[in-house]
């Protein structure tokens, strides 16, 4: 959840797109405190990414093997 990504990385931006390819896609750009304002005022529907980074952290493959 958003909160749970607050509270262990902080007040990081990140991307929050929903619906993409639909009708009412949405993409939300900013701050995770801004994110739980906007997503907060009601429940949000329909499918969801959230994309953020981390600056410092080696790249990692999905199998966990860093550097590919």
């Amino acid at each position: 959840s958003l909160q749970a990504i607050h509270e262990v990385y902080g007040d990081i931006h990140l991307v929050v797109a929903r619906d993409l390819t639909k009708k009412f896609e949405e993409i939300f750009r900013g701050p995770v405190s801004r994110a739980i304002e906007h997503f907060g005022k009601s429940k949000p529907l329909g499918e969801f990414v959230i994309l953020w980074g981390h600056r410092g952290l080696s790249p990692v493959s999905p199998l966990g093997i860093k550097g590919l």
